[in-house]
């Protein structure tokens, strides 16, 4: 008998607090600097974290320190 998989329960959190995709878009200004810290969760044994990923504009990740991470 196959065992069935655990309803996956993906959460992505900026700044600790859990995407809502129904909240109003955040207005961000141009030529201004943020930093966000994101995260996602999910079962790591059937379904990794999804890796974060934005589809319009340009961004850069950053390491712990500072420095521009590599992809």
């Amino acid at each position: 008998m196959v065992q069935p998989l655990p309803n996956p329960v993906f959460k992505f959190l900026l700044n600790g607090v859990e995407f809502d995709p129904h909240a109003p878009p955040r207005k961000l200004s141009l030529g201004v600097v943020e930093e966000w810290h994101v995260t996602s969760t999910g079962f790591p044994e059937f379904f990794p974290g999804h890796p974060f990923h934005i589809h319009t504009n340009l961004f850069h990740f950053t390491d712990e320190q500072g420095s521009v991470a590599r992809a």
